[in-house]
This record gives structure tokens, sequence and C-alpha cells, in this order.
């Protein structure tokens, strides 16, 4: 090879570097664990009301379409059937969610663009939508300005959870 020829094999070899490399999906960890917490805690306080409306679109900095809540033992094995997009980074933050934790995808098209993690979360994400697929709850943009937390006593413990019937 002359020294041509190996200079053009170099710069076509960092041209499909460079290319590949800038193709690499980029997921955004969004954390709203103390936008969660502050809310609750004003609503805990709160003698007067037992429940508080909450505009989850204002928490999340990202642009998406919908979000799916994924809930207790999932693995990316058990994600792959959505079929995102950039599939490969599912295995990059949610090895493996614990029985009393959750995780938030963000979606727009069919790619993920960002996550929250809510280890022990002090909601209960189970009615946040009424929409499911693959065992999954999934929420789209629209709903996040209409959702309710919801105070409620049992056995003499509060709880809280998201309700979307107001």
């Amino acid at each position: 090879m002359n020294k041509i020829m190996r200079k053009n094999a170099y710069l076509l070899l960092i041209a499909f570097t460079l290319f590949f490399a800038c193709k690499k999906s980029k997921v955004q960890n969004v954390n709203l664990k103390n936008s969660f917490n502050s809310q609750i805690l004003s609503l805990k306080n709160n003698d007067k009301s037992d429940s508080l409306k909450l505009d989850l679109c204002s928490f999340i900095p990202l642009k998406w379409d919908s979000l799916i809540v994924v809930t207790g033992y999932a693995t990316p094995r058990t994600l792959k059937a959505f079929n995102f997009e950039n599939q490969n980074v599912v295995g990059q933050f949610i090895d493996m969610v614990p029985e009393n934790s959750v995780t938030l995808l963000y979606i727009k098209g069919n790619s993920i663009v960002g996550y929250s993690d809510l280890p022990s979360p002090s909601l209960d994400f189970g009615r946040i939508s009424k929409h499911y697929k693959l065992g999954f709850t999934i929420m789209h943009e629209s709903e996040c300005g209409n959702l309710m937390i919801k105070k409620y006593i049992e056995n003499g413990k509060t709880y809280f959870r998201f309700d979307n019937q107001p």
C-alpha cells in the first residue's frame, strides 16, 4: 500500500468511527425523587384535602410522548418486546428493577430518551394510567397534566398513590 492509499484508509476509518460514535443513543437520567417528595410532604401536611393535582410534565425536562412504568423485577429482556429503535440502551440502566422500586421510561417516537429511577417510591404508580401493553402501564404525555395524588389511610398508616380519576 502506498502512502496516499494508507492515508485515505486511515481517514476513512476515522470517518466511520466518528459517524457510528455520534449515532450512539444518549438516554437522560431525570431525577424526580425530590419533586415527588416535596409534593407528598405538601399533601401530608394538608389536613383539609386528601388529594393534590400534579402536573408531571413540569418535572420532566425532555420531549417525550409516552411514559412506561416499569415495576418489580422487570429485566431488559422483558422490555425487548417493545422493539425500541435504541433497544441496546435498555440494559445500560435497567439491569433489574427491585420489587419495591419503579423506573419510568420516557419514550419519543419509538426510542427511549430518558428514565427516572425511584427506589422505594412514596407514590403508588399502579393507577397512573389505564393504558397497558405487554403488562406495563403506559401514560401518554397528554395525560400528565391531569394526574391526582391521593392520600389514603389504611391500618392507621398514610399512603399516597397516583390516580388519574379526579
